[in-house]
């Protein structure tokens, strides 16, 4: 193979690398919610995991109760989680019976300064099944794991590397 046909191969390869690496490191701090559809009224558990947890000294959920068919947003919370090991735990009580959705983002203060994520939109269940919590269904709207974004990637980069080193070794 000549010196031209490698350096194509090369800079394409470097090229999706640092996409991939882009990818990934947009992915953030995620959290897990209990129930993971929550109805109005409800008492969800956040479990939120940093994305670099040694460097992580507080955690705050951001989160605003709304009524999307009248388009009135309630009063805004900032409440701080509780450490755990790696993760942060914290209960938020949903006060308002006609909501429909919240909102929330996830906030973190460490060694490298404070970090506000994306805020997250969670569409809420129908009905308060009135168990406080306990929703417990899921209707398959979760957010994907992030690392699923990065397989993905990591995946399009060696099929697309297989498919260029064939085309170079057959012309």
């Amino acid at each position: 193979m000549n010196m031209k046909k490698t350096i194509v191969v090369l800079t394409l390869f470097a090229t999706l690398a640092f996409f991939t690496q882009t990818v990934y490191a947009a992915t953030g701090d995620s959290a897990e919610l209990d129930p993971t559809n929550p109805a109005p009224e409800d008492i969800i558990t956040f479990t939120i995991t940093p994305l670099d947890p040694d460097n992580v000294t507080e955690v705050y959920i951001e989160l605003q109760e709304c009524n999307g068919n009248t388009g009135v947003c309630y009063g805004f919370l900032n409440e701080s989680a509780v450490p755990n090991g790696e993760v942060y735990t914290l209960e938020i009580d949903l006060q308002h019976q006609d909501a429909t959705y919240i909102t929330y983002t996830i906030v973190t203060n460490g060694e490298n300064g404070w970090n506000e994520n994306e805020a997250v939109e969670l569409q809420l269940s129908k009905e308060n099944n009135g168990n406080n919590g306990s929703s417990g269904t899921s209707d398959g709207d979760e957010d994907f794991d992030p690392l699923m974004y990065f397989v993905g990637a990591i995946l399009a980069v060696v099929i697309i590397g297989a498919i260029l080193i064939i085309y170079v070794l057959r012309h």
